[in-house]
């Protein structure tokens, strides 16, 4: 977890915790029912992160659960995690959760995810209460890659197609999203897109990283955050962020935008 992004959280609390006061009642009942019982203070949540463990909504949960509790907004805040098929596994769970007390960390990546999986429980369906970070997706690839550009990566991709390799998030995610653009801003229809681009997608940051790290895929994409520590510690290489700013948490070389790609580029909201 980045400094900024903790900065964020810290602040976001606030918020939540005049959230966490209102929508809990006497009897555990939603506030402002009809018996009328009077709103109480929840003296404990459950916060549900629709990912395996190690990716960015993992991290973001945790570091949300450390700082409720740091601050004695709530006695405990226990984290969930519950992966698969791009957050809609977990948002399913929680359409289905009893005890009012439970928050989900969620992301941009769900949007596409609810539509690609065809699920039935939407984000609408849910009562957002509060928006945490903001951040640009990163390309990246292992610290040993023959690719230095972001340039490189995308020739190559249109050149060989399916042996080169890109991992990120669930499919139809922004992850996704991100490395059809680039191929599209390369020349690509959407025809030769689906024939050339080779995606792996993952229910969470920790396997995306493991492939990255391992030399099993040629490229990752995500939000910054989740690769961060990797890139500072040389163990990756950042081509290009998706934002039309540069990102000041990322070395002086590697900060630079995403050529021609950022007015439609996604962002990793979270």
């Amino acid at each position: 977890m980045n400094h900024a992004r903790t900065g964020t959280l810290a602040a976001a609390v606030a918020a939540t915790a005049l959230v966490l006061t209102s929508c809990s009642t006497t009897d555990g009942g939603a506030a402002g029912s009809d018996g009328g019982d009077e709103a109480v203070a929840i003296t404990d949540v459950n916060i549900v992160v629709p990912a395996d463990p190690g990716g960015g909504w993992d991290q973001t949960g945790r570091a949300l659960s450390q700082l409720l509790t740091q601050e004695d907004i709530v006695g405990s805040a226990p984290v969930t995690n519950v992966g698969g098929a791009g957050g809609t596994v977990g948002l399913a769970q929680l359409a289905n959760e009893k005890d009012p007390a439970t928050l989900m960390v969620m992301g941009l990546v769900m949007v596409g995810a609810v539509e690609t999986n065809a699920s039935a429980v939407r984000i609408e369906d849910m009562t957002p209460i509060a928006r945490l970070t903001d951040e640009p997706l990163v390309v990246v690839v292992p610290a040993d890659s023959e690719y230095d550009t972001l340039e490189d990566l995308v020739e190559d991709v249109v050149d060989k197609g399916q042996e080169v390799t890109i991992t990120g998030g669930s499919a139809g995610g922004a992850d996704h999203i991100l490395a059809g653009l680039l191929l599209e801003e390369a020349g690509l229809d959407g025809a030769e897109i689906a024939e050339k681009l080779n995606y792996t997608p993952n229910s969470g940051g920790g396997e995306a990283t493991s492939l990255i790290l391992g030399g099993k895929v040629s490229a990752g994409i995500s939000g910054v955050g989740e690769f961060l520590q990797h890139i500072e510690a040389g163990t990756m290489k950042a081509l290009a962020v998706s934002s039309e700013e540069p990102v000041t948490q990322l070395p002086t070389s590697t900060r630079s935008p995403t050529p021609d790609t950022t007015s439609c580029s996604p962002t990793g909201a979270v």
